[in-house]
């Protein structure tokens, strides 16, 4: 099985907070997008890691699209992106620059 499957977990079916493979805590808001960006990634990877770089995933525009799409229904948040590259996935580099962007309009929302 997967390793990210066995933390993942699906906000509508548990509680349980996500933990790395160190079994040391991660925040929600990283497991949830590194969940939904393995869900989407190509690469065929077992784990997908905030250093990953969104290319080496293999994800394809559409996949990008498909990824921001998820993200925004997932935190209820607007993610802005330049429509005009045909490929969102430039704005970010790493999965860790999305788990940013993520957070930032997480906390931007709150305030």
């Amino acid at each position: 099985m997967i390793r990210w499957a066995s933390w993942y977990r699906d906000s509508k079916r548990s509680k349980e907070p996500s933990r790395s493979d160190w079994g040391c805590p991660v925040s929600d808001v990283t497991g949830d997008v590194i969940a939904i960006i393995a869900k989407k990634q190509r690469a065929g990877r077992d784990k997908v890691e905030v250093s990953d770089r969104l290319e080496d995933l293999g994800l394809e525009s559409l996949d990008a699209v498909e990824m921001i799409f998820d993200l925004e229904e997932k935190f209820d948040i607007q993610m802005p992106y330049n429509a005009n590259t045909n490929n969102p996935r430039t704005e970010f580099e790493t999965v860790g620059d999305v788990v940013t962007a993520v957070q930032k309009l997480i906390d931007k929302k709150k305030s």
